[in-house]
C-alpha cells in the first residue's frame, strides 16, 4: 500500500501544482475505493516542506483544484487549515497567489483568516504585499472567523435535507445546488 500511496501522492502533486482540475477529478473518482488515497491526500510528499495537495493547488492559484480538495477534506473530516512547514495555511497561499475564488471557498469552508505564518503574517498582509486588491476585498468582507464565527450558518437551515459538502451545514429540502454532478452544495457554496 505504501508504494500505491507514494504513486498517488506524486500524481496528486503534479495535478495540483499544474492546476489540472479534470485530471484531479478523474484521479479522485478512480481512487475513491483505494486505502492509499487518504495517505496521499493528507500526508506530505516532502515532510520537510509539509506541502499537501491542497497547499500546492492554493499556492498555484488553481481554484477548481482547491475546491475539489476542500470537498475531500470536508468529506473526510480533515482540517481546511492544515499548516505547512512554514505555518502557512491554504488561505495564506491562495491570498499570496491572488486567488480570490479560492480564498472565498476556504473562508466558506471555515478557514481562519486570522491564522499567522511562522513569520507572523496574515493572509491579508500577504495579499497586500503582492497588490491583490480583490483578495483583500474578500478578506475584508469576511466575518471575524468566516463560517465558524457565524455558527456555520452560511446556507439554509433545515433538519430534513443533506449537508453541504463544502460548508457542512444543512441544506433545505431539495436545495442541492450541485446540479447532480458532485456532492451536495449550498447555493452560496456553488456560487463560489
Amino acid at each position: 500500500m505504501e508504494a500505491e500511496a507514494k504513486q498517488l501522492r506524486g500524481l496528486l502533486a503534479a495535478l495540483c501544482a499544474s492546476g489540472d482540475a479534470d485530471g484531479l477529478r478523474r484521479l479522485l473518482r478512480e481512487s475513491r475505493a483505494s486505502a492509499a488515497l487518504p495517505a496521499a491526500l493528507f500526508e506530505p510528499a516532502d515532510p520537510q516542506r509539509g506541502q499537501l495537495p491542497l497547499h500546492l493547488a492554493a499556492d498555484g492559484g488553481h481554484p477548481l483544484c482547491v475546491l475539489l480538495l476542500l470537498l475531500e477534506h470536508r468529506a473526510r473530516g480533515k482540517s481546511v487549515d492544515p499548516p505547512n512547514a512554514l505555518q502557512a495555511t491554504p488561505i495564506h497561499l491562495s491570498a499570496r497567489a491572488g486567488d480570490a475564488i479560492s480564498v472565498r471557498a476556504l473562508l466558506a469552508a471555515g478557514a481562519d483568516p486570522r491564522a499567522r505564518t511562522r513569520k507572523g503574517k496574515l493572509a491579508a498582509e500577504l495579499a497586500a504585499e503582492k497588490g491583490h486588491a480583490g483578495v483583500l476585498d474578500v478578506l475584508a468582507a469576511a466575518p471575524a472567523h468566516s463560517a465558524a464565527a457565524a455558527g456555520g450558518d452560511v446556507c439554509a437551515r433545515s433538519g430534513d435535507g443533506e449537508l453541504c459538502a463544502l460548508t457542512g451545514c444543512p441544506l433545505a429540502k431539495d436545495r442541492d445546488a450541485s446540479l447532480g454532478i458532485g456532492p451536495p452544495l449550498s447555493a452560496r457554496a456553488a456560487a463560489l
